[in-house]
């Protein structure tokens, strides 16, 4: 991933890198976090919440998804998956299949409060 490691010039040395989730999470960077999040709301809402099972755009209605119907049964790990909201909708539409959502300890930790 291209945005693995981010320059923290707010750190004591300003010369420390983190990953950029740990520098999100922070003591002081509540407010960072926050925008990020938004911000990944705001990106998930440009699209109609089926549009993860139809594969559809806003703009085409040609498929340009992952084959949902082709798998039988399976696991899908959604790696960075926040509270599921993505996967639960898939999960809906094709209870065949089983999800594991993978995210950091603060998100899970929000997604369980939200379930």
């Amino acid at each position: 991933m291209g945005f693995r490691h981010l320059y923290c010039p707010d750190t004591e040395d300003g010369h420390q890198e983190l990953p950029v989730f740990a520098w999100f999470d922070a003591l002081g960077n509540e407010a960072r976090l926050h925008r990020f999040g938004i911000g990944m709301e705001g990106g998930s809402n440009m699209f109609p919440p089926q549009a993860v099972v139809e594969g559809t755009l806003m703009t085409s209605s040609k498929n340009h998804g992952f084959d949902w119907e082709a798998l039988s049964t399976g696991l899908m790990v959604d790696v960075g998956g926040g509270i599921g909201s993505q996967s639960l909708t898939v999960a809906k539409a094709h209870p065949n299949i089983s999800f594991v959502i993978q995210d950091r300890k603060s998100v899970v930790d929000e997604a369980i409060k939200v379930s």
